[in-house]
């Protein structure tokens, strides 16, 4: 199944966001938004994971998936918030290693669709919720040392970078 993911190159995008350090999407599942976005390569931050949210690293960014709408009295959370586009990720791990995982059982019973472009290196991705993701391997403009470098300095998130 081909994805017709057009958000990635909207025409009425003025300038696309180089960044966003954290990114925040209220999930109904906590289960299913730890197994789709450990699938795209995130690593699940120990120190903020709780009863109530995920936060999961990729690089020095972090999704922030909470699960239930406040502290107390914890009502939980039964609509997904969804991103309004595509969130492009960049990734040194090889695509078809990501492909592989979010091809999982769970994840297809999910919804999750996954189309890869060969002639373009991009994996497109619809994940739960209708989350749009386009996965690119990153070029060598990027360096893993630079991301290792700012966590060493303290600037990190626990749990790593993971693999993006």
């Amino acid at each position: 199944q081909v994805l017709q993911l057009g958000l990635c190159r909207s025409s009425k995008m003025m300038e696309p966001l180089l960044l966003l350090e954290h990114v925040n999407l209220f999930v109904p599942d906590a289960e299913l938004a730890r197994d789709f976005y450990t699938a795209l390569g995130c690593a699940v931050n120990p120190e903020a994971t709780n009863d109530r949210q995920v936060h999961v690293n990729l690089g020095l960014s972090q999704f922030h998936l909470p699960f239930k709408r406040n502290v107390v009295p914890g009502d939980p959370v039964v609509v997904a918030q969804r991103w309004l586009g595509c969130i492009e990720l960049l990734s040194a791990e090889p695509l078809e290693e990501i492909v592989s995982r979010l091809r999982s059982e769970r994840l297809r019973d999910a919804g999750v669709v996954v189309d890869v472009a060969s002639s373009s290196g991009t994996c497109m991705v619809k994940g739960p919720w209708d989350i749009h993701c386009a996965i690119k391997l990153r070029t060598t403009a990027y360096s893993a040392e630079v991301a290792a470098a700012v966590a060493a300095a303290g600037h990190g998130h626990a749990g790593g970078p993971g693999k993006l």
